[in-house]
């Protein structure tokens, strides 16, 4: 199985009633890898979440996706190890932001904003959702926006 290796936010760390820490993945970070990866989230997904910790090291750590109905979020519930500090990673900025239904970049062009975000809310060509990849489970399977 390929790893999924996606940008987390660890500001939005929290417990769950079980005791385990949470990350919630609503952040155009989380959004954009999920999306350039051709991943949906579905309950159990396998993830390794991270983020950049200060000038040496990133924070890691091995988690799996369940979704959030009350919240209506996904959130990363992190392994019984937590999370762990690694040697700084590649911090090159992701400018392309790929469709999940036909793969273009929506993150060039006329409708790109600032750092490669669509400032589009469907895909112009195929009218996929641009948050299909984390949308709630009980979604359309096409991803495709219902208003069109």
């Amino acid at each position: 199985m390929t790893e999924i290796r996606i940008y987390a936010d660890y500001n939005g760390i929290g417990r769950e009633t079980d005791g385990r820490l949470s990350i919630p993945l609503d952040t155009l970070g989380s959004l954009r890898d999920l999306s350039n990866a051709g991943i949906r989230l579905r309950d159990g997904t396998a993830l390794t979440l991270v983020d950049a910790s200060d000038e040496e090291e990133d924070l890691e750590a091995d988690a799996i996706a369940r979704y959030d109905a009350a919240a209506g979020v996904w959130l990363a519930l992190l392994g019984p190890e937590g999370y762990r500090y690694v040697p700084k990673g590649d911090r090159i900025a992701e400018r392309r932001f790929l469709c999940l239904g036909c793969r273009r970049d929506l993150g060039s062009g006329p409708n790109a904003g600032e750092y490669g975000f669509p400032r589009v809310g469907v895909c112009p060509d195929c009218g996929t959702s641009i948050r299909a990849a984390i949308a709630a489970p009980d979604t359309n399977h096409d991803y495709r926006d219902p208003a069109t």
